[in-house]
């Protein structure tokens, strides 16, 4: 009996045709045997839609189901093989390409066997094994293609490869999984198809052959037996092909049932993946409540199945809206794996901080060490190595038992050390075994072994949900026993030869997940259908939305390159063999995008922009559109709300812009009304991140800006920053410039997680040129030198020398060493230009050094007091510690005076700070030394890296208003303290800094007004 095609321009109308007559061809039959049709279809979506179709017949059901999916095809021909694993069949190919290339004269491109990844030969074998192509055939078929004599090894390569993987299959009784479409054609060239349709006179194919790539010689073994008739559904072709489709090319009977075209997808263009998300769940929730449309009536369709698919599921959820998603996914990217890797990234970076903390903060391991500790040592030093971790923290538990005040504000405890101490070497013994040279085969056994025995707790902690939570603990699970199943397959191949480092290591690991997939579906069937596209070709939907719709993305762009050029593919496959080429692809990517759009109601929405902002294009298939509908590129919907979060946004919003001041709001949420009301209210106590007028009351620390007023608050800060408080001048600048840094800082005690930078620090370089500077003058002051002459430029360079190397031998982090050097020579450049300035300057003002690095309340020194007004009058008194840089002598009208310098490495602050209390220093070091019984007149700023610019920064004399204005501010700051002033608003003179803490957290980035001061109260 003859094939016959039954072709309609759109999907329901093919869907109604088959439906139709296959239930007419069943009549009132209910089996179990002996239906007078069959029907092969796609998915359980059709067979669900069938079912309802034979439910509205008033059908009351089947004894047994004249119905069979495409994946019961090779149980139903009675075809019982052995298929060869993904692995196997990769070392396979490699193995004998590179034994026939040699024998050929070709150099095989793929040294060694590509396990991880398939040959370059198996995309030809995917073409060529569904079609049962014999190697004498494929031989045959590319003598056309034979140049040159690089073609002609290349083409003996080929064919030497195919036949000699062809025969190992055979003696390893091995079947490749590809070849099941051959085998079923040649079951039914041998007369099995009516036993495998249960006997009946008429076998309907709908779903499974929307493009019929790699079952040419299935469909031409329907075509020539004799004992069913046999009707296939597909779309009619398009009128815009030129060249004929490959139904036509088999000359197979068409009728047509329906040549009504899909009207027009309604086009939606949208600025970003997650503005698309959203708009088609808030459609999508708009058509269920208004019904009547089941949920499992609506499509979302998406040529990729890994981003796409999950985004818009996430946001269907998200809106109460249930999914049926089947989610694909690398196993690199499946959380539980990613982790698991992470141990071999680690020990491929020697333990270095980062991914040494990646792993003890991981949810999936139990390490028993804290990432605190690891935060502390890091920031002060580049830690390589889990013995150098054990020893860093048995060093800082040593310092801490003979002096408690070492763990002084640092967040960390004796008993924590020990216990990470512990952690360390029980991690040490562990690990140990990473950091060896293996072959191939011994670490997939023990990495095979690790997987299974669970390291720390691996096992136990991947099945623990996030809440309720339970889809990241079926993909982790399920990824685990399938490297689990790789890794097994992978150790009977596996080299056992030549060593491997752990990098090596975890880049081959690594490359093999990122080359397999995990696919799961979500246990509900009857949600929203959030599909790949190729899943739903040619089953209807009420409605459908195709995302997604780019350039580059759908339709997908044809691969390139291989073994053969396009032009010889393309002659290839129009001399018989089987074998895809670009057109042929373009093709049927064109075909699966008539699959899925032709229905009544289709939208198609594509992109603007990418996530970094890049332009993008509509894919070609998309029609023509007003490009000026697309969406608001805005974070907050504003075409609906439709999950609870947005409604109450709404809400709030609607709310705040009533213009009646008698409006209501009603809702069934009165607490979290009251919360927004209060938030609202709240947020305008703030003065946010945009300009804010002069007068704004976030401006002033108030009960939502930082204004503390729990009487046990203000009790601990009173304890704390009472009368017995000892200050330093840098602390009280702190405050000056911003209260809120102030209070996460020194209140708080919150410090930033990092590591030491690979760069020198501008502390650490401030910290040696003044150290430089300190020894320099100390040995020259006696006699201090009126310019940098050869004698003192050896003594200057002996002191650098000295200092640098005592640095060095250290423990102190001083960079990268190789960057070290630079900025090494750096610093003798810098402090030899400065000093030959500065010697000119001092003889020719009348200057030298009489103190320096002088300490008060450190190192055994007593605490100096000092009194003044604050900027209310009233009388305050400060105990400061600290360390002045420099104390200068000179004389005026005949007497001897005082000047404090302190260094800078290159900014110099602006003599405007004094006015707004971010600057203090200077000040309070004269009235320090007044104290210690100096004759202090003055103090000044410079800069080491631009000597005499300015010769004095930012001076400040005893008696001038900037100097008294400071004093006043630095009295008036233990005071506002102690109320609790800590508002984040930075001082007028000085801006936001990269280091200064986010917006997110001082939810604020304001400043006061010029000419304004936190102090004038």
């Amino acid at each position: 009996m003859p094939l016959r095609l039954t072709q309609a321009a759109n999907t329901p109308a093919l869907w109604d045709a088959m439906s139709t007559r296959f239930l007419d061809d069943l009549g009132d039959r209910v089996g179990p045997k002996a239906y007078p049709a069959h029907l092969w279809l796609r998915d359980r979506r059709q067979r669900d839609m069938l079912l309802e179709a034979a439910q509205f017949r008033g059908y009351r059901g089947w004894l047994g189901t004249p119905f069979s999916f495409w994946t019961d095809l090779p149980a139903l021909f009675d075809i019982r093989v052995r298929p060869i694993g993904l692995l196997t069949r990769r070392a396979l190919i490699s193995r004998i390409a590179r034994e026939v290339g040699e024998e050929c004269g070709l150099a095989d491109p793929r040294r060694g066997p590509a396990i991880v990844r398939g040959h370059m030969l198996d995309r030809i074998f995917s073409d060529l094994l569904p079609e049962g192509v014999v190697p004498d055939g494929l031989a045959e078929a590319l003598q056309d293609v034979a140049a040159d004599d690089f073609a002609v090894r290349r083409n003996a390569w080929v064919v030497g490869t195919y036949r000699a993987y062809v025969a190992a299959l055979n003696d390893l009784d091995r079947v490749d999984p590809r070849s099941i479409p051959g085998l079923l054609a040649t079951a039914i060239e041998e007369g099995a198809l009516p036993a495998a349709v249960g006997e009946a006179d008429r076998l309907h194919v709908y779903g499974m052959l929307y493009d019929i790539r790699s079952r040419r010689k299935f469909v031409r073994a329907l075509m020539g037996q004799p004992d069913v008739d046999v009707v296939v559904y597909t779309l009619s072709e398009s009128e815009t092909e030129s060249v004929p489709g490959p139904w036509e090319a088999l000359q197979v009977p068409v009728e047509q049932v329906d040549a009504t075209a899909a009207p027009t997808p309604h086009v939606q263009p949208a600025p970003d993946a997650t503005t698309e998300a959203a708009w088609v769940a808030a459609q999508i929730k708009q058509i269920l409540v208004a019904g009547p449309c089941e949920p499992h009536e609506v499509a979302v369709l998406a040529r990729s199945g890994r981003e796409d698919t999950h985004g818009v599921a996430t946001a269907l959820a998200a809106a109460g809206i249930p999914v049926s998603v089947r989610a694909r996914s690398a196993l690199s990217e499946v959380s539980a794996l990613k982790a698991f890797l992470g141990l071999f990234a680690g020990a491929g970076q020697d333990w270095a901080h980062r991914p040494l903390r990646a792993c003890v903060v991981s949810p999936y391991f139990d390490m028993g060490l804290r990432s605190r500790t690891l935060d502390y040592l890091g920031r002060g030093v580049r830690i390589h190595g889990l013995a150098a971790w054990r020893e860093s923290v048995e060093g800082l538990l040593s310092r801490a038992e003979k002096d408690a005040k070492t763990l002084y504000r640092t967040g960390l405890f004796q008993d924590h050390l020990e216990t990470d101490v512990r952690a360390l070497s029980t991690l040490e013994a562990d690990l140990a075994w990473l950091s060896e040279s293996r072959s191939e085969r011994a670490w997939v056994e023990r990495t095979l072994a690790w997987l299974r025995e669970g390291p720390f707790h691996f096992r136990t902690r991947l099945c623990k949900p996030v809440g309720e939570d339970w889809d990241i603990v079926r993909f982790d699970q399920r990824g685990v026993l399938q490297l689990e199943r790789l890794l097994r397959e992978w150790l009977d191949l596996a080299d056992d030869g030549s060593a491997i480092t752990v990098v090596e290591w975890h880049r081959l690991l690594h490359r093999l997940l990122a080359g397999s997939e995990l696919t799961l579906s979500t246990p509900m069937d009857k949600g929203v259908q959030v599909l790949e596209a190729q899943d739903a070709a040619l089953t209807p939907f009420r409605h459908t939305y195709v995302i997604h719709a780019n350039h580059g993305e759908f339709p997908r762009e044809a691969r390139g390159g291989g073994v053969f050029s396009e032009e010889e593919r393309a002659k290839l496959a129009a001399g018989g063999l089987p074998i895809t080429h670009r057109s042929d692809e373009a093709r049927r990517e064109r075909t699966l995008w008539r699959g899925v759009t032709s229905a009544p109601d289709v939208t198609v929405l594509y992109r603007t922009t990418s996530y970094q902002g890049t332009p993008l294009l509509s894919s070609l298939m998309v029609p023509a559109h007003d490009e000026s509908s697309e969406l608001p590129r805005t974070r907050l919907p504003t075409w609906a709300a439709v999950t609870p979060a947005q409604s109450r946004h709404q809400a709030a919003r609607d709310l705040a812009h009533d213009s009646d001041p008698n409006a209501s709001v009603s809702t069934d949420q009165s607490d979290r009304l009251r919360h927004t009301v209060l938030v609202a209210y709240g947020e305008a106590q703030r003065p946010g991140t945009d300009s804010v007028p002069d007068d704004h009351p976030g401006l002033r620390a108030n009960p939502w800006n930082g204004g503390l007023s729990d009487p046990m608050v203000l009790e601990y800060l009173a304890e704390h920053f009472g009368a017995s408080r000892v200050w330093s001048a840098s602390q009280l600048e702190a405050y000056g410039g911003c209260p809120f840094t102030y209070f996460i800082a020194r209140v708080l005690k919150i410090d930033q997680a990092g590591q030491a930078e690979e760069e020198t620090s501008a502390l650490t370089f401030g910290g040696v040129a003044h150290e430089i500077l300190e020894k320099f003058y100390s040995e020259v002051k006696g006699a201090l030198p009126s310019a940098l002459d050869g004698r003192t430029t050896a003594i200057l360079t002996a002191v650098t020398h000295t200092v640098l190397e005592e640095r060095e031998s250290s423990d102190e982090w001083l960079g990268d060493p190789v960057l070290w050097r630079n900025t090494r020579a750096q610093i003798e450049q810098v402090i030899h230009e400065y000093v030959a300035w500065e010697l000119e300057h001092m003889e020719k003002k009348g200057e030298r050094p009489i103190e320096l690095e002088l300490a008060f309340g450190l190192d055994g020194k007593d605490v100096v007091e000092i009194s003044g007004p604050d900027r209310s009058g009233t009388v305050r008194t400060l105990q400061l510690r600290g360390r002045i840089d420099r104390v200068d002598v000179t004389e005026r009208k005949g007497e001897p005076v005082h000047l404090v310098l302190d260094y800078k490495s290159g900014w110099i602050p602006a003599p405007k700070s004094y006015q707004d209390g971010s600057l203090l220093q200077v000040p309070l070091y004269v009235e320090v030394i007044n104290a210690l019984g100096f004759n202090g007149v003055a103090g000044r700023y410079r800069s080491l890296k631009k000597p005499g610019k300015p010769q004095n920064g930012a001076a400040a004399k005893v008696g001038d208003d900037n100097y008294d204005l400071a004093l006043q501010h630095a009295m008036s700051i233990p005071t506002r303290v102690l109320r609790g002033l800590f508002e984040p608003v930075k001082a007028a003179s000085q801006g936001w800094a990269s280091w200064d803490p986010g917006a997110e957290i001082t939810r604020s980035r304001a400043a006061l007004p010029k000419d304004r001061s936190r102090f004038d109260e």
